[in-house]
């Protein structure tokens, strides 16, 4: 019962077994948070730490901010990069190329349009070479040099600076300058080894040292195209056909193709132009005789007189 008195028992005994309806203390705590959704867990914590939630606020502001402006300047700069790729595919020369790169050299085409120019500038030297081999080489010198700033300045996994490397290997070798070409193209073959330039350099260089390679371009330098020259005024006369002039006779083979001119109407003025025209000791044709009238019929009365004309030519009887 209730009022019963509590078992006592002795010492060195072991406790009775705890009844079935007495339970533990529990020791776990309860979280406050864990039926609340997530609005309120944001209220909870902001209420608890005003100072976290507003820096966190404030700091997300800023940040969004920032990204406002950088993309501002970005769309900026991508404006003026589009600008110099356009400028860069109008250009047609080598010069006006450098030109593009000169006025937008913070722009990734400024590398681009001087990779071009030095191309242009290389593939108009090798057609000039076996004409005229002076200009080629100075040609050739320009572009190496382009060649040579963009293999220095751009970083070495860009692509123009593998083209620039291979390109200035080619220049060296039309500038018959072998030995160079041949540590030029074995410094690409090394740089890029898994770049389709490598494979080729290597071709080349092996190619370059062979003595055939030498023998060629010393021929191509030493070739001198002939010169074709006039022989000066005053030394010579050349004989030419004399010239015989065109007939003037109206009985021509020329004149007779023109078809002649319409008849005039007959006025006094041409009947004196012929009377001087005649020659001396001959009467001038009458306008008459030179252009004869229609005759006109006779008249019934006149008949008779053209029937008496056979009389008059009979022979007298002997």
């Amino acid at each position: 019962m209730k009022n019963d008195p509590t078992p006592q028992h002795a010492p060195g005994t072991p406790a009775p077994g705890r009844h079935q309806y007495q339970h533990p203390t529990p020791t776990v705590i309860h979280d406050p948070e864990q039926d609340m959704t997530v609005l309120g867990r944001w209220v909870h914590r902001a209420m608890k730490e005003p100072v976290k939630l507003w820096g966190a606020v404030i700091g997300g502001a800023v940040a969004i901010l920032a990204v406002v402006i950088l993309y501002n300047l970005a769309s900026g700069g991508g404006a003026a990069s589009s600008e110099a790729w356009n400028s860069l595919d109008a250009a047609r020369s080598a010069d006006d190329k450098l030109e593009v790169a000169k006025a937008n050299p913070e722009s990734p085409a400024a590398s681009w349009a001087r990779l071009e120019a030095a191309a242009q500038l290389y593939q108009s030297g090798v057609s000039d070479l076996p004409s005229n081999s002076d200009a080629a080489l100075q040609t050739l010198k320009k572009s190496a040099d382009i060649y040579e700033q963009l293999v220095a300045s751009e970083p070495k996994d860009s692509p123009v600076a593998l083209a620039a490397a291979f390109g200035l290997a080619r220049c060296l070798e039309a500038r018959n300058e072998l030995p160079k070409a041949v540590e030029q193209y074995k410094l690409v073959a090394s740089t890029w080894p898994d770049s389709a330039e490598a494979a080729e350099a290597k071709d080349l260089a092996e190619a370059l040292q062979k003595p055939e390679a030498a023998e060629f371009y010393t021929q191509l330098y030493a070739f001198k195209p002939s010169k074709v020259s006039l022989p000066p005024l005053g030394t010579e006369t050349l004989d030419f056909p004399d010239v015989i002039p065109a007939p003037t006779d109206s009985a021509s083979p020329a004149s007779s193709l023109i078809p002649p001119p319409p008849p005039s109407p007959v006025t006094e003025e041409p009947k004196a132009e012929a009377e001087e025209a005649a020659p001396a000791g001959e009467e001038a044709p009458k306008a008459e005789e030179a252009a004869p009238a229609v005759e006109e019929p006779k008249a019934e009365p006149d008949a008779p007189a053209a029937e008496e004309a056979p009389k008059a030519e009979e022979t007298p009887q002997a």
